[in-house]
Order: structure tokens, then sequence, then C-alpha cells
């Protein structure tokens, strides 16, 4: 079953599953913050790929509804977006940013992955009740209490660095400038806040860098209108993000 919420204007499609924001908020972020019109096609689970824009492994996938063309992969969504949006402000200009931005996505995608596969532990492509039980409950401990805070320490070390040692006041990640993997920084800390409000209290306390850079997109005036918006979605929280 799939429907079209969609804007006549909108040159971008944007296909993913009903019901949570998932791995599709990273980039309707991207969207909302350049104010790029797109029209969102939501399917129920499970779906199967008809491939009438390009043959994708999994959802998000963008599709540019002026040209044809369609990306898949969330990494490849946000860098080929932060290049076309809004002039390419999203993107760094200078090869060594963008790099350090490409970098430091990729430890978003890691996190999100460990957190999926540590509370999917018995069938990844299952449902949150087929996965309960005692080995999702130890491997929950286990991520929760190892790899989460050591994400999170990397994540806070690469917002100090900019700032203290590169000299850039604007408490972003990467310049001093926003750039796409401030945008995904701010999901993943949204991810955690909802469904692990103690865990994200200890690993970002107020005044920290990441604290603060999850507060600043916050409050950008396009993220804070799509957040108060029906086109932002309730979390459903099997996974953190979902």
């Amino acid at each position: 079953t799939k429907d079209t919420k969609s804007n006549m204007a909108a040159t971008w499609k944007l296909l993913y599953w009903r019901g949570f924001p998932g791995r599709g908020e990273y980039v309707r972020l991207m969207f909302e913050e350049t104010g790029t019109a797109y029209a969102e096609e939501a399917f129920d689970m499970p779906m199967k790929a008809d491939h009438k824009d390009w043959p994708y492994f999994a959802v998000p996938l963008v599709t540019n509804t002026g040209t044809g063309f369609s990306l898949s992969q969330t990494p490849a969504i946000l860098r080929y977006l932060a290049d076309k949006l809004d002039g390419g402000r999203l993107a760094p200009s200078d090869p060594e940013l963008r790099a350090q931005c490409d970098a430091l996505l990729g430890g978003v995608v890691d996190e999100v992955a460990e957190a999926q596969d540590a509370h999917y532990p018995i069938n990844m492509n299952g449902t949150a009740k087929e996965n309960a039980g005692p080995q999702r409950d130890a491997r929950v401990k286990l991520w929760r209490e190892s790899r989460l805070p050591k994400w999170f320490g990397h994540f806070q070390n690469v917002v100090k660095y900019n700032k203290e040692v590169k000299g850039n006041s604007g408490g972003w990640a990467v310049s001093d400038k926003i750039t796409y993997v401030d945008l995904a920084l701010f999901q993943l800390c949204e991810g955690i806040l909802n469904m692990y409000p103690q865990d994200y209290e200890k690993l970002c306390p107020p005044g920290s860098a990441l604290r603060s850079l999850h507060v600043q997109v916050e409050s950008r005036p396009r993220i804070a209108a799509f957040l108060a918006s029906p086109r932002h979605q309730a979390y459903c929280n099997d996974v953190p993000g979902t």
C-alpha cells in the first residue's frame, strides 16, 4: 500500500517507509533546512520494490522528478544533496573539509548500524516482537554501556576540536558554517533523546559541545517549523531514530 503526499511544485520525491522517521529523516532535514520543495511517497511494510525509478537495495530513495535521476543509500544521498540544494551551502568548498565531513558521516552511519544490530539481533528483517527476549536485552545493554558512550565521546571531541583547536566559533562540527553532517549529528541525537533520554542526558549534558550543536540545529527557523509540522512523524522507538 502506498500513498503520495505531494507538492505540485516539488522537484524531488522521497520514498520511505510509513509511520516513523528512520533514515528518511536525515534526507528530510536536508530538504527542510534548504527550503526545498519535496513530495513524499510512503510505503507500508513489507514493500516490494517496483524499481520504477532506479534499482535500489533499500529506502530511502530520492528521485529528481524533472530529470528522472534517482539515488539510494543515505550517505550517498546526503553528500549529493549537499552539493545540489540551495547553492550547495551545506557542502564545504574546501576538499579537506569535505573529506572530514565524509569521515564524520561515516561514523554516524556506523553508529546507526550498531544500534540496529543491537536491537534486532535475531532477525534484522523481522519485527521488534520477533527480536524481543534475553538476547536482545543483553545486546542492547552492552551497546548502551560500551559502544554508545564511545561514539558520543568521539562526536563531542570532534565538535570541541573544531572550536578550540581550529578556532571556528560557530559551534558546528567541521567548519564555521552548518554542513550536512551537522544535520546528521542532530538526527542521531534526536534518536537517542527520544528512546533513551537518560543516556542522552549523561552523554550530552547541558553546555557540552554536542548538546549545543543539537540545540542550535533544533532552533533554526526552518528546522523548528518542520519539527512542529505534520511532516515530522512521531518516533515508534523500536530502534533509536525510528
